[in-house]
């Protein structure tokens, strides 16, 4: 909702765009996008900012402890996507992970932040 007269809007997206200046461009997008709720009313860009989302290779966030690195490569270095191992994966005392939730962050990252929770607290 509004803060006085000031309304914070959307965000562009474009997977392959990694420039870290604003541009004007970005903003007619904005504006463009919440046309249709905002109908003829006068709106002036204030300020606009750049910022980048995670994501993984298939899309899921990653959240849980995070994997010893080392015994990872000496352990599985044989594994690929057809094979299983038995032996149970290490993972660094006390480090964990809540991250690449792309687009639909605001809702998983708090999913994940109650997985996370549950791991630390051992329930």
């Amino acid at each position: 909702p509004p803060v006085g007269k000031i309304q914070l809007i959307g965000a562009t997206y474009d997977r392959l765009d990694y420039e870290k200046k604003k541009r004007y461009i970005d903003d007619v997008k904005n504006l463009e996008n919440i046309c249709e709720f905002i109908g003829s009313k006068k709106t002036k860009i204030l300020d606009s900012n750049v910022g980048f989302r995670s994501y993984s290779g298939d899309r899921f966030p990653i959240i849980g402890a995070l994997h010893d690195k080392e015994f990872f490569i000496k352990n599985y270095k044989a594994i690929n996507f057809t094979k299983h191992s038995d032996i149970y994966p290490k993972h660094l005392d006390g480090v964990f992970i809540n991250a690449a939730h792309g687009a639909r962050g605001l809702g998983t990252s708090i999913m994940g932040a109650y997985i996370l929770l549950d791991l630390v607290l051992n329930r």
